[in-house]
């Protein structure tokens, strides 16, 4: 949805020195990965995969499959809108 905050979340957490993926930097660098899980889904090591680096990610797709990240990533602090 529009003007939910994630750009301003991203800036902040951004700010405080964690390494974020909001909507543009998903497609820049994990745009095949996304694809393929959209289309035909993904594993629990795929999504670790794409996100190992990543400190927080905000924003669509990845907001999409918050349960397979949390699957990936069990410790993970999670706020979703669809859970």
């Amino acid at each position: 949805m529009q003007k939910t905050g994630t750009k301003s979340l991203s800036s902040a957490l951004r700010i405080l020195g964690f390494t974020v993926y909001d909507f543009e930097e998903q497609f820049h660098y994990l745009r095949r990965d996304l694809v393929k899980a959209m289309t035909v889904g993904g594993t629990t090591e795929e999504f670790r995969q794409m996100f190992e680096e990543v400190d927080a990610f905000t924003d669509f797709p990845s907001c999409v499959f918050w349960e397979e990240i949390h699957r990936a990533f069990p410790n993970a602090k999670v706020n979703s809108f669809f859970g």
